[in-house]
């Protein structure tokens, strides 16, 4: 009677282990799963993590870059062109996975060539600006200057507001190639297209 005794709860004691061990997989199971199901990035830069509304924002306002591309090529200012095309390109590229310092570093390279490629022959052809122009001129590369300062400034602080800055960044340069354009293409048309 005793060891019928011993014997059943010897089998309870191991239903007992078997049930727990189960659970304690099962909650392993669970854990590992919910760390994989997390959709935010970090970036290569202090440790912010990118939420996918964030680069979706700045995605969007990447291609934005497209447009003094193809209103150069429209102009036949086929170097701006391509300098516009390659730098929204590199900016599109590294928000579609913002987790690459080689993206990261090729899209700082591409937009700080193309703000000095812009600056250098808008004011080289400065003196054909119109007044409205030159009210558009003025305040849009500083705006622009500013956006990007600031919002770097905010990143390092890791706030999150950085990406709202970061995309008026985009739009007032934007805004900025295409009033320089403007500004190329009378140069171009006043010097009967011996510009370069």
């Amino acid at each position: 009677m005793s060891d019928n005794r011993l014997h059943h709860r010897h089998s309870t004691n191991n239903n007992n282990s078997n049930n727990s061990n189960n659970s304690s997989s099962n909650n392993g199971k669970h854990t590992h799963i919910s760390s994989n199901t997390t959709s935010t990035s970090a970036g290569p830069m202090g440790g912010l993590v990118f939420r996918p509304l964030d680069r979706r924002l700045l995605k969007i306002s990447s291609f934005f870059l497209l447009l003094p591309a193809l209103y150069a090529m429209l102009l036949h200012q086929h170097y701006h062109g391509l300098a516009s095309a390659l730098a929204a390109f590199a900016s599109i590229w590294y928000w579609k996975h913002p987790n690459s310092k080689a993206r990261n570093t090729l899209d700082l390279t591409a937009s700080r060539l193309l703000f000095l490629f812009y600056l250098s022959t808008g004011i080289y052809c400065a003196s054909t600006l119109t007044q409205v122009e030159v009210l558009f001129a003025y305040p849009l590369t500083p705006l622009m200057v500013g956006c990007y300062l600031y919002s770097t400034y905010l990143h390092s602080k890791h706030n999150k507001r950085w990406v709202y800055s970061h995309f008026f960044f985009h739009v007032f340069g934007t805004l900025a190639q295409i009033n320089t354009l403007n500004a190329i293409d009378k140069c171009y048309r006043d010097w009967d297209g011996n510009l370069f």
